[in-house]
């Protein structure tokens, strides 16, 4: 697999490596700039070693106006026009009245370039994800990123084919084995072979998730987690 390559645009060093920490652990290979011209000399120095960044994420309060979003805004803007189809991910930990959200949002809107606002995120949720989402080719505008925001949005394949996915909607209707293959036009045998598909596909995924919420299980996969797989996932991939 390649190397996903960022470039963190943040003047506060603690903070900068903080975050650069964070995304390393999901796998990024993270460069830091300080400062506005510090960005650009590592882009040019990135494509002279031959390698350009998948991704940038700028601090929009950069220095010398700390409080402001000049800096990082005419950066964020200027960097759109120099790539056009990178995900490009501002963000700011100064709130609301520190200055005019309106007209900062639609200058970025405009660009496609995606905001959040640090200082409220929710426990449920962190950079990393957000840096997933914009990554995957979403455009966001949430000055207060809350838990269920990745859970709307994919940031990895479907990993269910288009049937599998209507089994499951069956099943979670609270229909039978038999009154799902009728209704699908398929043998009770095909269903349950599909749902033993299902349950070896999923099982990385719920585990995982039990894992993250500090549960433990020795059994199986069981069909009530596929069909709480299913509830919580199915507006994510799109398949309400």
């Amino acid at each position: 697999m390649a190397e996903k390559r960022l470039l963190l645009v943040e003047d506060h060093t603690l903070s900068a490596e903080a975050l650069k920490g964070r995304l390393e652990n999901t796998g990024w290979h993270v460069m830091i700039a300080n400062y506005d011209q510090d960005a650009y000399y590592r882009i040019e120095m990135a494509a002279k070693e031959g390698f350009s960044f998948d991704i940038f994420a700028i601090d929009l309060g950069l220095k010398p106006i700390v409080d402001k979003p000049e800096k990082g805004l005419h950066l964020a803007l200027d960097l759109r026009q120099r790539f056009d189809r990178h995900p490009i991910l501002a963000y700011t930990s100064q709130g609301p009245r520190a200055f005019d959200y309106a007209l900062v949002l639609r200058q970025l809107l405009s660009a496609r370039i995606s905001f959040i606002y640090l200082r409220p995120m929710d426990d449920g949720i962190a950079f990393e994800e957000m840096i997933e989402i914009v990554y995957s080719g979403n455009t966001i505008l949430s000055p207060t990123p809350a838990s269920y925001l990745p859970l709307a949005i994919p940031t990895t394949p479907d990993p269910l084919r288009d049937n599998y996915w209507q089994a499951l909607k069956l099943l979670n209707e609270g229909k039978t084995y038999a009154q799902v293959a009728a209704d699908l036009e398929r043998g009770p045998e095909a269903i349950q072979h599909w749902v033993n598909e299902i349950r070896d596909i999923l099982e990385p995924f719920i585990l995982d998730e039990e894992i993250q919420q500090e549960k433990t299980t020795n059994d199986r996969i069981q069909l009530e987690d596929l069909k709480s797989w299913y509830r919580n996932n199915r507006v994510k991939y799109c398949r309400d």
